[in-house]
């Protein structure tokens, strides 16, 4: 048996198969194995005609099991969503814990307090780690960060 009228036996099959759970009040949920029963079809000749199969149970309103591979992707998917839900609850927490140190620093500047020695270091960490300015985004490069400079700070004594 090939093409129109194998896919005719299936979908006959099928319709039976469907007809019969209705019969008992359960929902049709289609099974390659019952099916290779009912029709002596092999489950590889089944598997090849996955598509027809597909259209006929959306027309007899039917359910698939899911096959491994659908599982496993599945699975993988669920996965992404959560990991991408964790992703997003750890930048928000990284985006306010930025905010609170800024405020920390803020309020020790606002009290006249040297703290260039706390930022200093982190900033010219960062920079030579990204390459470029944490402000601004120009390119640096790392021989530039560490230079000594001759500007002497205009701004020594602050308000």
């Amino acid at each position: 048996m090939r093409g129109k009228k194998l896919i005719k036996i299936l979908e006959d099959a099928i319709r039976q198969l469907s007809e019969k759970a209705a019969e008992s009040n359960k929902k049709y949920s289609f099974n390659a194995s019952e099916l290779q029963r009912v029709t002596g079809v092999s489950r590889v000749t089944i598997a090849k005609y996955e598509e027809e199969i597909e259209q006929i149970l959306e027309d007899v309103k039917a359910s698939a099991r899911v096959r491994y591979g659908q599982a496993h992707l599945q699975a993988l998917l669920n996965q992404i969503d959560n990991l991408s839900k964790d992703i997003k609850e750890l930048a928000k927490d990284n985006h306010a814990l930025r905010k609170h140190h800024a405020e920390i620093y803020k309020r020790l500047y606002s009290h006249s307090v040297d703290i260039s020695g706390l930022i200093k270091p982190e900033v010219i960490n960062e920079i030579e780690s990204k390459g470029k300015c944490i402000l601004c985004g120009t390119k640096i490069s790392n021989s530039r960060v560490r230079k000594k400079s001759n500007v002497v700070s205009i701004d020594s004594n602050r308000p």
